[in-house]
């Protein structure tokens, strides 16, 4: 670990091990879950905003948070979620983003109104 005036304030990290797939899985969506809940019960009155990346590294974290949180009490209609990264591609093209990412959460949130292509917005 660093130290001196520039890591003033800076926490030390955890360590987590998540050397196995299925704890890197569990690990990820828990937290995300955890954060999303906390978020919407700290300000009833505002949205949510969730960015996430395609890929296929995330998708076990996206599909077992689609199974935690498809039952959880929580107004999906206040989580807005938005993609960092896409490929210009048709929203429902086998190498989209925003389609992998809306397969994978189709329990939990499903088809929202920003699920526009890159070209229509």
């Amino acid at each position: 670990t660093g130290s001196g005036p520039l890591f003033e304030g800076v926490p030390v990290p955890n360590y987590i091990d998540i050397s196995r797939a299925n704890s890197f899985a569990a690990h990820g969506a828990q937290t995300l879950f955890r954060l999303i809940r906390d978020e919407l019960e700290d300000n009833p009155h505002k949205p949510c905003a969730v960015a996430l990346s395609g890929g296929g590294t995330p998708v076990p974290i996206y599909k077992l948070f689609d199974k935690m949180a498809s039952g959880a009490h929580i107004d999906w209609t206040r989580v807005v979620i938005f993609l960092v990264d896409d490929r210009y591609v048709p929203s429902d093209d086998k190498d989209s983003n925003q389609k992998l990412v809306r397969d994978a959460l189709k329990n939990t949130i499903g088809p929202t109104d920003t699920d526009d292509d890159v070209d229509d917005v």
